[in-house]
This record gives C-alpha cells, sequence and structure tokens, in this order.
C-alpha cells in the first residue's frame, strides 16, 4: 500500500496544480486514516486517502465496494514480482482523475 500512497499524493499534488481544486488541509488521525479536505466553490469534501489507495491496488474496486470484498491487481507486480512503478503511478492518476470529476459532479447537482 506505500507505494500507492506515495504515487497517490504525487498525482493529487499534480491534479491540484492545474485545477480549481484547493488542498484546505490534510488531516493525520489515528492510523489507518488518512484524509484530505480538498475545497472548491466554498464548499468542502473530506476525501479518504486510503480508500484511494484501496481502489489503486484492487482489481476493478469501484469507490461503493468494499477492500475485504476484492482481490490485489497483478498488473501492478512486474515478471518478477517486484512493484511497477509506472503501472501503479496509471492507475495512480486515474484514481485521482476520477475522484475529482465526481465531486465536481456533486457541486453540480441540485441540493
Amino acid at each position: 500500500m506505500q507505494p500507492a500512497l506515495i504515487r497517490l499524493v504525487d498525482q493529487l499534488r499534480k491534479h491540484l496544480e492545474t485545477s480549481d481544486w484547493k488542498d484546505a488541509s490534510i488531516e493525520v488521525q489515528d492510523l489507518p486514516h488518512y484524509k484530505i479536505c480538498l475545497e472548491k466553490s466554498g464548499q468542502r469534501f473530506e476525501v479518504n486517502l486510503w480508500d484511494l489507495c484501496y481502489r489503486i491496488c484492487a482489481q476493478d474496486l469501484q469507490p461503493s465496494a468494499t477492500p475485504d470484498t476484492s482481490s490485489v491487481d497483478p498488473s501492478l507486480l512486474d515478471e518478477a514480482g517486484e512493484i511497477d512503478w509506472q503501472r501503479i503511478d496509471y492507475k495512480a492518476n486515474a484514481v485521482v482523475a476520477q475522484t475529482l470529476r465526481e465531486l465536481d459532479e456533486s457541486l453540480t447537482q441540485p441540493n
């Protein structure tokens, strides 16, 4: 999970640098919870970084699924069983982009 967290935080930084979203704060709580507060248009959203890491590491894990109902994505390891950093980075980028899209959609929906 640590490689996924490393790539996730880097991808969040990259996406936030080029978007209207702002990092309001990162809250480090009792393990294993790491949360980031994102702000846009005066609204704040709390995002659990471990939930995003599970989506990166799991095979076909959707936001509504629970981590214990999925399996590890074997494509995250190369033929030698080592971490494929490019694949993790690719998935982290996709998860961050999807998360920000979903948050944008929630801003446009009427209350």
